[in-house]
């Protein structure tokens, strides 16, 4: 009687290693599947635009104006007359001439023809 006790145990722990193993397996599958599926989504593009921003405020941050500045500003692919009238309306704001400031790059937008 004691033999078949025995077998029954083991025939039963068998059972449950093998149980053990199938639901590891199975979750690996899993894990790998959606793990696979999260590398080929696009990036979020909010994460994206604060990356950069504090990839920037890393480089700037042991830079000190100049006394006198007022900051920088980037216009990129803006027409002529859109950045004209946003330099004017930064002198308004802080309240200096406009030939006064100092405007340190300047270039034209891309695949626009100079004005005449």
């Amino acid at each position: 009687m004691f033999m078949l006790l025995a077998q029954d145990s083991l025939y039963r722990g068998g059972l449950g290693l093998l149980l053990t193993l199938c639901s590891l397996a199975l979750l690996m599958t899993l894990v790998r599947a959606l793990a696979e599926r999260r590398a080929h989504a696009p990036p979020d593009p909010v994460k994206v635009v604060v990356e950069r921003e504090e990839a920037r405020i890393a480089r700037t941050a042991g830079m000190v104006p100049s006394p006198g500045s007022f900051g920088e500003i980037e216009l990129n692919d803006v027409d002529e007359p859109t950045a004209a009238l946003l330099m004017a309306i930064v002198a308004d704001d802080i309240g200096i001439p406009l030939n006064e400031l100092r405007f340190v790059y300047v270039r034209e937008a891309a695949g626009e023809e100079p004005a005449v």
